[in-house]
């Protein structure tokens, strides 16, 4: 994804350095260019100097207003029914990588090996007899 599509809030930080309005100016630039829907949350541009606290009530309130936007949109609903989903993924693929180590080892792994350098089978029916080992 790019940086449009992944931003909710811009944040400039160190905004009393030089640089600080062509940055802005190339943010708003993007943000121009980009094919945001008409009704698509908008990120804002909040300028900050964290060493003086300058921008951070802004900052802030630009959080808060993207939340009721993600909540009132439904966005918020979607994004954690995605991540419950990406962690359910994650943990089935960690435990059936953890099966198969399990089941490449051992006598008859070393068989149904042996198997198919000998060419006595081939390598998809001694993998589906492997795997009938994985209890449903």
């Amino acid at each position: 994804a790019g940086l449009m599509e992944i931003a909710d809030v811009f944040v400039i930080n160190k905004a009393d350095r030089k640089g600080v309005d062509e940055t802005r100016r190339d943010l708003e630039q993007m943000l121009e260019l980009s094919d945001l829907p008409h009704d698509a949350w908008r990120p804002p541009i909040v300028p900050t100097i964290a060493s003086s606290g300058d921008g951070v009530s802004a900052l802030w309130d630009a959080v808060l207003a993207h939340r009721a936007y993600a909540e009132e949109s439904g966005q918020l609903a979607e994004r954690r029914s995605f991540r419950a989903g990406e962690e359910l993924r994650e943990i089935v693929t960690n435990r059936l990588r953890d099966r198969a180590r399990q089941l490449c080892t051992g006598d008859r792994w070393d068989q149904l090996t042996d198997q198919v350098v000998e060419q006595s089978t081939d390598p998809w029916t001694a993998a589906d007899e492997m795997l009938a080992g994985i209890d449903a």
